[in-house]
Order: C-alpha cells, then sequence, then structure tokens
C-alpha cells in the first residue's frame, strides 16, 4: 500500500488506515459495507442491549456510533471534494452517544439505517474525480483530504467490527466441512 495516504489524514486516523487493504476510498467502502452488513444480520435480537462490561457501550449503541461517525466524514469529505479550505473542527463522538437513548431504537431499523447511510456514502464517493479525492485542508487539527475521509470512515467502521467479533462475541459464521469424496 502506499504511504502517501498516511499524509493525508491526521495522525490520529492512522489506525483505521493500517486495517484497510488498499488505498481505494470507494472500493474500501463498498468492501466494509458488506462485511459489515453481514456481521449485523448475525446479531441475535437478545444481544443487541449486551455490553461486555459495566460502563460500556451496547451492541446497539456501537452501531450508532458507527453511523454517526460515517456522517461526519462524509461530511467532512463533501466539503472536501467541493474544494473548501475552511478549516474542520473535530466532534466528541462519545458525547454523541451518550446522549442517544439508544435502549429506545430497534436493531433492525438500526441495520436499515446503517445501510442507508453508507449508500449515502458511496454514492458521494461515486461522484468524486480524482482532483476532488486529492482536495485537502485541516481537519480535527491534521491536514486531510477527502480521500481519506472515505478510507477513515471504511477503517473506522472496521474497527469496530472486529471490538464486536472479540469482545461482545458475536462470532463469524461458521465454516462448512469440506465434503471431499
Amino acid at each position: 500500500m502506499n504511504p502517501q495516504r498516511y499524509e493525508e489524514a491526521p495522525a490520529c486516523y492512522h489506525g483505521y488506515l493500517d486495517i484497510l487493504t488498499s488505498d481505494d476510498a470507494l472500493s474500501e467502502l463498498r468492501r466494509s459495507a458488506a462485511i459489515t452488513e453481514a456481521l449485523f444480520l448475525r446479531i441475535p435480537n437478545e444481544q443487541q442491549d449486551f455490553a461486555y462490561a459495566a460502563n460500556k457501550w451496547t451492541v446497539k449503541q456501537v452501531i450508532q456510533h458507527i453511523i454517526d461517525c460515517e456522517r461526519v466524514y462524509a461530511y467532512r469529505a463533501l466539503r472536501l471534494s467541493r474544494f473548501d479550505s475552511t478549516e474542520l473542527p473535530g466532534f466528541d463522538s462519545i458525547l454523541y452517544v451518550d446522549r442517544l437513548n439508544t435502549a429506545s431504537l430497534n436493531l433492525e431499523a438500526l441495520i436499515k439505517e446503517y445501510i442507508a447511510t453508507r449508500q449515502s456514502t458511496i454514492a458521494l464517493f461515486s461522484g468524486m474525480q480524482p482532483d476532488m479525492l486529492k482536495f485537502g485542508a485541516i481537519v480535527n487539527g491534521g491536514y486531510c483530504t477527502a480521500r481519506a475521509c472515505g478510507l477513515i470512515a471504511a477503517g473506522h467502521n472496521l474497527h469496530h467490527l472486529s471490538v464486536l467479533e472479540s469482545l461482545y462475541l458475536i462470532t463469524p459464521p461458521q465454516q462448512q466441512p469440506n465434503s471431499q469424496s
């Protein structure tokens, strides 16, 4: 992978970039969407309000966090892709989750919201030309390009899937045994 992508995003997002398999924001958004939808559909209804420890988010809160952050990353990408060099501030993603009553939300509705949000992000990136993807400005205290916003959205999403799988015990689908004669 191209180390240039690390120059296109603030250091606080480099861990998300490390998760990705390519430097193509659109393909990473599509790839992570497919992985995410498959995992979300495996979440048992009885586990939607589960938190693996005291003072940790529930499964629904993690999903809402992914959605909220994606919307912010897409907004940043929109601004940058339109050659807007106005500095963009950071945001308190923990406050977003803490201020929302996810207990009243339905898991199925959250999954639909995720799908709609990701489809919107993919549509946004589908229309970006190379010069739009390369445009950057100061975002959250560091230089960031529109392309990096898409990569960050995909990497952030995959990071939280890993957390769901490892700490919330949402297991991957069982492998089918080889049926060789």
